[in-house]
């Protein structure tokens, strides 16, 4: 994942296919510079990228969910323990055990654990060709993606 901010790029790495915390960072001063560093050491181009909204404010930067380090608010944070927001209200969510293939899941499960739920539904939308590269990302098949968007 990239984030781009005042200070640079980041970018996030991450060992499981689930949205959560990342276990690495590196900061790029420009997003061109980001994308040759990930091109290079992780072999993803720029055609593999999914723009997705910025975070939401006092949530982290390396979730796609607006997620925040619970208690953070009150300035009270308990490190480790994160909650996320649906429906309008915050959940304390679980950290389970790292998700490293799809198989056997369903396009929903699939898209909650990686936390694109939100962007598919929304590109669905006003974005057709979003939404199948989402799809195509998580490992739909091609027809599946053309019964789906339709």
């Amino acid at each position: 994942m990239l984030y781009e901010c005042s200070d640079g790029v980041y970018i996030f790495g991450y060992d499981c296919l689930q949205d959560t915390s990342s276990i690495s960072d590196h900061l790029q001063d420009t997003v061109e510079d980001a994308e040759d560093f990930c091109k290079e050491e992780y072999n993803i181009g720029s055609s593999n990228w999914i723009l997705i909204a910025d975070p939401l404010k006092d949530c982290q930067h390396d979730f796609i969910m607006p997620t925040k380090i619970k208690g953070k608010e009150n300035n009270n944070p308990e490190w480790g323990h994160f909650q996320t927001l649906i429906d309008g209200f915050w959940h304390d969510i679980k950290t389970f055990d790292k998700t490293r293939s799809f198989d056997g899941m369903t396009v929903n499960e699939r898209l909650l654990i990686s936390g694109l739920i939100d962007e598919f539904y929304k590109s669905k939308i006003s974005d057709n060709k979003k939404a199948k590269q989402i799809l195509h990302f998580l490992g739909v098949d091609e027809p599946s993606i053309e019964l789906i968007i339709k």
